[in-house]
């Protein structure tokens, strides 16, 4: 059974439904039974929340695997530290990491953030699968689409950097694959 974190957001939703298409046992994971309304027939959820141990302990029993993912916040360390803590309390054998694309690479904001978190999940003992992703296709509507519609272009801070983008229904196609082989794993998804 994998245990499918943020499972409201643009990523966890994603997951989701490739663990609907896979037909693999998983669990949704929403903050609210308003959220968990909103799931699809037939999915299995389950109510917690990353800062309180007890319900994360709930929503990992039966467990096997984890998909992680939290919003890029300040308490996003502390957040997914308990919840790597709770996972090993409750015997959990695997855990997906949706880290970034630079972490460790940056001393601000999420990059650093998920490499303090990369770090965590390596010294726990549990098999981890760590993904890096850039930026993600969804979010060109999010954020470029209003310049693209008004000026007819888009625009970033980049220079003459190259940048990745990647359609979440990508990442969530490996989900599956790594409750079958629960290995440790490094994947750095990028051009």
């Amino acid at each position: 059974m994998i245990l499918v974190t943020g499972a409201s957001g643009n990523a966890g939703r994603a997951v989701v439904d490739e663990m609907r298409r896979s037909g693999v046992p998983f669990r949704a994971m929403y903050r609210s039974q308003e959220d968990a309304r909103k799931a699809s027939t037939g999915v299995s959820t389950v109510i917690a929340d990353f800062s309180s141990r007890e319900s994360m302990k709930g929503a990992l029993t039966a467990v096997d695997s984890v998909y992680l993912v939290c919003s890029p916040i300040p308490a996003l360390v502390e957040l997914e530290s308990k919840v790597i803590d709770a996972s090993r309390e409750k015997g959990v054998k695997h855990l997906v990491l949706n880290s970034a694309l630079g972490a460790g690479d940056y001393p601000k904001s999420f990059p650093a953030w998920h490499r303090i978190v990369e770090d965590k999940l390596k010294a726990s003992g549990l098999a981890f699968t760590i993904l890096r992703p850039n930026s993600f296709m969804q979010n060109i509507l999010s954020y470029v689409a209003p310049s693209i519609r008004q000026q007819g272009a888009f625009f970033a801070a980049m220079g003459d950097a190259r940048t990745s983008y990647l359609d979440l229904r990508d990442i969530a196609a490996v989900i599956p694959g790594c409750s079958r082989r629960p290995v440790s794993i490094w994947a750095r998804l990028m051009n």
